[in-house]
């Protein structure tokens, strides 16, 4: 199928006729690739081939949020495969620190942070440990106004990636919950849905087949 509207404004379209008011970029995932040209690794879209290397995935998503009316957040990965540094625990998290500080100065408004808690052994056979703290304090420093979401105080996951959720979230809370600084375990619940689906209906899970969600998607996944 081909589209006639570019992207990121093809993903805009179908989350704005669903009644969503907010997006979500993965600007890293646990491979360390960075969809921004970030100072801090070459493993980035500045060293890719799209748009000669000039090019911005997240700071074209966070333009095109902003155009339509919706918010912006982003999800960045504490598990990072590619960093030399990851499992050498201090050295990795200042690393880790300098990469969120730059999505969290250099695209306005941040609605969310999404952390998720991957973890792993780095290169030298140690197991990483996050600074939560570290990083959550960054955050209210320079986006007060952001929920830190699932590995965070103020949203929970609730347990799948298909966007859906209980009839009674109430029923899965003690499992899934994590108490904020303040004492409060009142957090709401947050599951992705990704920007990608699988065939309608989906009974193939060949990548090949894979296609860019519509309205339709992200409809079926919203409780009424």
């Amino acid at each position: 199928m081909r589209y006639s509207v570019r992207w990121p404004s093809i993903y805009i379209i179908a989350v704005k006729a669903a009644g969503i008011r907010g997006l979500i970029v993965t600007a890293k995932h646990h491979d360390g690739f960075c969809l921004w040209p970030t100072r801090f690794t070459e493993h980035s879209v500045k060293n890719s081939p799209w748009k000669d290397g000039k090019g911005d995935v997240v700071g074209e998503v966070a333009a095109a949020c902003r155009a339509a009316g919706l918010k912006f957040g982003v999800y960045l990965s504490p598990w990072d495969r590619h960093e030399p540094s990851y499992g050498d625990s201090p050295r990795y998290n200042e690393h880790f620190k300098n990469q969120l500080r730059e999505l969290l100065t250099g695209y306005g408004d941040i609605s969310e942070v999404w952390f998720d808690g991957a973890c792993a052994e780095g290169p030298n056979g140690k197991r990483q440990v996050y600074d939560w703290e570290a990083y959550y304090a960054l955050i209210r420093e320079l986006q007060p106004g952001a929920v830190i979401s699932i590995m965070g105080p103020d949203a929970r996951w609730i347990g799948n990636e298909a966007g859906v959720t209980r009839e009674s979230e109430g029923a899965g809370f003690l499992r899934f919950r994590r108490l904020s600084a303040s004492g409060s375990s009142s957090t709401r619940g947050e599951a992705p849905i990704a920007a990608k689906a699988g065939p309608r209906p989906r009974t193939s899970k060949r990548r090949s087949e894979s296609r860019i969600a519509d309205e339709g998607d992200l409809l079926a996944v919203r409780r009424p």
